[in-house]
């Protein structure tokens, strides 16, 4: 199991973060920064989350397009990810986030969160439990 992860799903609006805490076996929505003009001033305000939450690790959506290639989006988050790696000293790591956005909308259209979540932080949710998932480690489970 590693550290404290913390997941982005980063958009031109908005940036969906989520938390599976060191030893925890689970994932949480945690909060949706709402971007400023100020790119800096967001890499700041995500930085500072993620000394908060002791983050070992950030996973970043990565929207490719369905046949797996880069579009735009990708090109933008990357892009946001390279300055991001300005403000933080820890491991910033992809996943593929094809589809999330539509299944966090069915989640939420399910009401199996409360309303604090938003699509955009259930969108890091599901990503960050696949990555936990693609690296083996069983979410819901508290043994090793």
């Amino acid at each position: 199991m590693c550290g404290a992860v913390v997941a982005l799903d980063v958009g031109t609006k908005t940036v969906g973060m989520a938390y599976s805490p060191a030893g925890v076996r689970s994932c949480v929505p945690i909060q949706t920064l709402q971007r400023s003009p100020s790119v800096r001033r967001d890499l700041g305000l995500l930085s500072e989350v993620l000394k908060a939450r002791s983050a070992e690790m950030v996973v970043v959506g990565l929207p490719l397009m369905p046949d797996g290639s880069e579009g735009e989006r990708a090109q933008m988050v990357q892009a946001f990810v390279a300055r991001l790696r300005g403000f933080v000293r820890i491991p910033i790591v992809f996943q593929d986030e094809r589809y999330t956005s539509f299944a966090a909308s069915e989640i939420i259209s399910a009401e199996k969160y409360d309303n604090s979540a938003d699509i955009h932080s259930i969108s890091a949710v599901l990503i960050l439990e696949d990555y936990l998932t693609m690296r083996g480690e069983a979410l819901g489970s508290d043994t090793a």
